[in-house]
């Protein structure tokens, strides 16, 4: 049963490891990736405006993610940028408390990237019947 379907624009955002960043008054201070935090707000934002029903522990759930990533002008690379996996958990995190419980409910994830003129994120929730 899908619980969740829909497109969020945008230029997606890895969700890496958070740097430690040494102050010179002491202490370390501790920094996401650029732009990480209004991207999991717009996935958030879009999520509850569909109103998803909220998958309830102890039933588990399967997610589709297609990123569109806008090719750069020139590029050496021929893939996408942006690890897949790092791309995934940030998608995973915005929708934990709006489409699961907890992101160790997602037993099943396909996340696919490719070029495209419209960035964004394609996401497909659904609850895995057992």
């Amino acid at each position: 049963m899908i619980t969740l379907n829909l497109c969020v624009p945008g230029n997606p955002r890895t969700q890496g490891s958070i740097t430690g960043i040494q102050r010179k008054s002491g202490g370390v201070f501790m920094k996401q990736p650029d732009g990480l935090r209004p991207w999991r707000d717009a996935i958030a934002w879009h999520a509850r405006s569909k109103r998803p029903t909220k998958i309830e522990k102890p039933k588990s759930a399967g997610i589709y993610l297609l990123f569109t990533i806008e090719p750069p002008k020139k590029s050496r690379n021929t893939f996408p940028k942006g690890d897949v996996d790092k791309l995934a958990r940030a998608c995973l995190d915005a929708l934990t408390g709006i489409c699961w419980d907890d992101d160790v409910q997602v037993t099943q994830l396909t996340a696919n990237k490719q070029w495209g003129v419209d960035p964004g994120v394609v996401i497909v929730v659904s609850e895995i019947t057992r």
